[in-house]
């Protein structure tokens, strides 16, 4: 079976997002683990990078379970693979939106993590290690933030001497310098993948 080119190219540009977001996290004053919730042609995607201080945060419950899920309004986005996890105390906004729908993640790579405003807790992968860089990603397919129920905006969370950061619908920040190259190379992939097929739909065999 082949894959949807379309697919192909939101995955390649989804991966490149990932390793920028990871990139930037670093530099970020405000926050040390950032969730983005954004617009990719026509699927949601769903990033997370930054790190995290487990030594800082008070654990609720361990191990314990977890859904790929969004839901407004509970403040709930779950992904990443799925496993083990552990949830610590956290304070911060109760919903993303007025929808009480829950809708599956797709296509998650990457530790386990989300946020359950409405608990309220932070949820991350047992495998995690305190202090490393997390790269967390997930899809929610054929769909916009409006069709989900969530309301753009930027929602801030404490977890202990951690700090939480959810941007829904936000612009993506200005990357530093040094990350130009990695954009290069992330959009050069999608457009080779689009010459691709080009080429392989214009090609005739005598």
């Amino acid at each position: 079976m082949h894959e949807d080119p379309t697919m192909k190219m939101t995955n390649l540009l989804l991966a490149a997002t990932v390793a920028i977001s990871g990139l930037t996290a670093a530099t970020a004053a405000d926050a040390a683990v950032t969730i983005n919730i954004t617009q990719l042609g026509a699927n949601v995607a769903l990033t997370a990078s930054g790190t995290f201080n487990t030594a800082l945060a008070t654990l609720i419950d361990s191990p314990a379970s977890f859904g790929q899920l969004v839901g407004p309004s509970y403040a709930f986005a779950g992904f990443g693979t799925q496993g083990s996890v552990n949830t610590y105390v956290a304070t911060g906004p109760s919903s993303f939106g007025p929808s009480s729908t829950l809708t599956n993640t797709t296509g998650n790579t990457g530790l386990g993590i989300g946020i359950y405003g409405a608990f309220p807790d932070f949820i991350l992968s047992t495998a995690y290690v305190s202090n490393s860089q997390i790269n967390s990603a997930g899809f929610v397919n054929n769909a916009t933030l409006a069709s989900i129920g969530l309301t753009a905006g930027v929602y801030n969370y404490t977890v202990g001497g951690n700090t939480v950061t959810v941007n829904i619908g936000q612009a993506a920040a200005v990357p530093e310098p040094a990350t130009w190259g990695l954009m290069i190379l992330g959009f050069g992939m999608i457009g080779a993948a689009a010459r691709s097929r080009k080429i392989k739909t214009t090609v005739a065999y005598a």
